[in-house]
């Protein structure tokens, strides 16, 4: 009995010794619920997707999301020794979507921020590099709400130009912050209906009582004279995608105000508000010469809301050949004061984008663009802004701020390895001159006052970029 004991007290004491089996370790797991790159979030039934690119681009005479048209105002503009033509930038840009499925369907978010270096800027913080987000939204049972794409927008620029075109709109590079709902009717058609805030869509409002020179050629946008942030803009569309391609159409309403006619004082009267409108189609055919082959067409109209036809942020155009020779065009909303008084004068204009993009083979893509804007002041606008209200001391041939605006590109991108983009841009634009004709020219920082004629002028840009993507 003894020694059976010790054989028992034996073999618990080795039992005791021998390795306990580890507790399962959750792994990460794929989730195919939503596409490639998703994984589950362990312990839970949500999906998450994580991106981001490294980007490192040379601009001559081209700018970004924002400061479109930049290389077309300001010291720039005047093509003089002080201008800065050339600029480097590079990028790092991130991106995170998390999504789960619940009783009312999907629950989203998605954010896309970056930082960017620029020319002169300095590595530190607060130096002029740039930390901002372009998107931040949910999306749940139909609504969406967050900074995102307009709910106006089709096209989007990067599917043809790597360049920020100042024609058509596409509000993706910045994002507006939205508040709308989707209602899919099935088989590829639905509708929106938003809010959305019409900061970003703002063009000048002018007061020509308020004294000064509130167009004037080498400054840049017409200064402007408008009321606060007061009522969101309304956009609806509908909307097909299918095999083809993607078809929409597209309005919005847009709040159009002044402050006071000349000094704001409340002692002054205010000009009348006016409901500001455009309407907008488009087109995204896939063609079946190769794959990713496709045609792209957006036409728009407005009146007092320009921010619908010209590209986010756009107030003017605006270059000097010489001394003796200049071209400029403005985008405003509305005029009202002088001649008007309280009457408010809104600004009409149109914008047509057109592209194609064609595959050589499956690394190696090609696309041609052209673009075209026409921006109108009716003949009472005309009359009131005047040569004074344009910065020409005397001599003008013509009082007529009408002027139009075209451009045409083309962008050669190559991958030599997958996810790593080279791409090569150049485009043309013409300035078909507000004013044209024999002028008296005003001083315009080192451009002389001197006499000379208003007439079309034309500027070549491009850029060199290469971009690394991680898109899982």
């Amino acid at each position: 009995l003894g020694s059976a004991a010790g054989l028992v007290a034996i073999a618990g004491a080795q039992a005791a010794d021998l390795p306990v089996k580890a507790k399962a370790v959750e792994y990460v797991k794929v989730c195919s619920l939503y596409g490639a790159g998703f994984y589950y979030i362990p312990g839970t039934d949500t999906c998450v997707k994580i991106g981001d690119y490294i980007r490192s681009e040379l601009n001559i005479y081209s700018t970004g999301s924002f400061n479109p048209g930049g290389m077309l105002a300001g010291t720039n503009a005047l093509n003089t020794r002080e201008g800065s033509p050339l600029n480097w930038r590079t990028r790092i840009y991130n991106t995170i979507d998390v999504r789960s499925q619940t009783a009312y369907g999907t629950l989203r978010g998605y954010a896309r921020s970056a930082i960017q270096w620029s020319t002169n800027d300095s590595p530190t913080a607060g130096s002029g590099a740039v930390a901002y987000i372009d998107t931040a939204y949910l999306q749940f049972a139909g609504f969406t709400t967050g900074l995102t794409s307009s709910f106006y927008d089709l096209l989007s620029f990067p599917m043809f130009s790597n360049q920020t075109n100042i024609v058509g709109s596409d509000s993706g590079g910045t994002g507006i912050p939205v508040l709308g709902y989707t209602f899919a009717f099935g088989n590829g058609v639905s509708a929106s209906l938003a809010i959305e805030d019409g900061q970003k869509r703002r063009r000048s409002v002018v007061d020509l009582s308020a004294g000064g020179v509130p167009f004037q050629v080498g400054i840049g946008a017409p200064t402007t004279d408008q009321t606060g942030n007061r009522a969101p803009d309304l956009t609806a569309n509908i909307r097909v995608d299918q095999a083809w391609g993607s078809a929409q159409i597209s309005g919005a309403l847009h709040d159009v105000g002044g402050n006071f006619v000349g000094a704001n004082s409340t002692l002054n009267p205010v000009p009348e508000d006016k409901i500001g409108w455009a309407a907008q189609a488009g087109l995204i055919f896939n063609l079946p010469t190769a794959k990713g082959d496709a045609l792209y067409l957006q036409a728009a109209y407005a009146e007092g809301a320009l921010g619908y036809v010209t590209g986010m942020g756009f107030g003017t155009a605006q270059w000097f050949s010489s001394n003796t020779s200049r071209g400029a065009g403005w985008v405003s909303d509305s005029v009202f004061g002088g001649i008007l008084g309280t009457h408010q004068e809104l600004t009409k204009g149109w914008s047509v984008v057109a592209a194609i993009q064609h595959y050589w083979q499956p690394n190696l893509r090609t696309s041609l663009y052209g673009t075209y804007l026409k921006v109108d002041y009716s003949d009472a606008a005309n009359a009131a802004i005047g040569l004074t209200g344009a910065g020409f001391a005397s001599g003008v041939s013509t009082n007529d701020a009408d002027f139009s605006l075209w451009q045409i590109g083309s962008r050669t991108v190559w991958n030599p390895v997958p996810n790593l983009d080279v791409g090569l841009e150049a485009m043309y634009t013409r300035i078909n001159t507000a004013y044209a004709g024999p002028a008296t020219l005003v001083a315009v920082g080192s451009r002389p006052a001197v006499a000379g004629v208003v007439e079309d002028q034309g500027i070549w840009s491009g850029l060199v970029r290469f971009q690394r993507n991680f898109w899982p």
